[in-house]
Order: C-alpha cells, then sequence, then structure tokens
C-alpha cells in the first residue's frame, strides 16, 4: 500500500511539473519572453513558407506590414536606414503608430508573392507582389514592392 502511495505522489509532481513546463512555454510564447533572451520560439504568425532565395529581411519587413508590428519592420532595416530616420525625428513608436492606423482603418495584406532577386553592387534588389485589401474595396489590390539590400542583407531601400 506504501508503494501505491508513493508510487501515485511521484506521478503526480511529474504531472504538475510537465503542466508547469508546458504553461511557462505558452506564456513565453504569448508575450514574447523567449526572444528577449535569445530564444527562437515559433510564432503562429509565421506560417508563410519563404520561398527559395528569399532574403530573411524583406520577409520580417513584409510580415511586421502584416501583423502590425513595427519591431519586426525595424530590424529589417539597415543601419543606414535606421540613422536615416532618427536624422528626421522618426521613431519606432512612430512605425507602430502608423500601422495601428492601417489596423484601425482596416487595410490588410492579403497575399505575399516573392518574384526574385537580382544581384547588384554592394547588395541585391528583391522584387515581390503583395496584395493589400481596405474596407472601400471589393477585392485586394496588387502593390509591387521594389527591396535593396545592402551587402549585409538588410534592407537599404523600398520602394
Amino acid at each position: 500500500m506504501l508503494r501505491l502511495v508513493r508510487l501515485s505522489i511521484r506521478r503526480r509532481r511529474v504531472l504538475l511539473v510537465g503542466t508547469l513546463a508546458v504553461v511557462g512555454l505558452v506564456i513565453a510564447g504569448t508575450f514574447g519572453l523567449g526572444s528577449r533572451f535569445g530564444l527562437a520560439l515559433p510564432n503562429p504568425g509565421d506560417l508563410r513558407p519563404r520561398a527559395d532565395g528569399e532574403p530573411s529581411a524583406t520577409a520580417q519587413y513584409l510580415k511586421g506590414q502584416e501583423v502590425y508590428d513595427a519591431h519586426m519592420v525595424w530590424d529589417s532595416y539597415s543601419e543606414r536606414v535606421l540613422r536615416e530616420a532618427q536624422q528626421r525625428g522618426l521613431s519606432l513608436d512612430d512605425t507602430q503608430r502608423q500601422l495601428d492606423r492601417a489596423r484601425q482603418v482596416g487595410t490588410k495584406i492579403e497575399q505575399i508573392d516573392y518574384i526574385g532577386g537580382y544581384p547588384i553592387p554592394n547588395g541585391s534588389m528583391h522584387f515581390y507582389v503583395v496584395f493589400r485589401s481596405d474596407p472601400s474595396r471589393r477585392e485586394a489590390v496588387p502593390v509591387p514592392y521594389v527591396f535593396t539590400l545592402d551587402g549585409s542583407g538588410k534592407i537599404d531601400a523600398v520602394e
């Protein structure tokens, strides 16, 4: 009888520890705590697979636009672009306010198609067609994007 009681207590401890670990991971993922400590926790918003040759900076920029996350957008920029933006008085908070306004009016990215890239001196150019919708239109409108990346793979210009 004593063995059964001990076994039951051990199972409950294991179950409790396992449950706490799962709850901790869910909370860390929900609040993005893992990225603050250098952990790459999966994000449900990252479901769009990257096309062959698609740079991570452009994919991150467009994902940031899609989920209204200014941190993702700013993290995709080159140091030169960030420095120039700050010299003009622009900040991460300004970008977040713009994205929040777009969300409030109902502007959405419906589809992102990577067309391809082309090497240039000191970097590369990458081409997309992004389908955007808003409440005033019946269907999404294709918008061309051209990204110029610097030698480190960060966005140097967006057209």
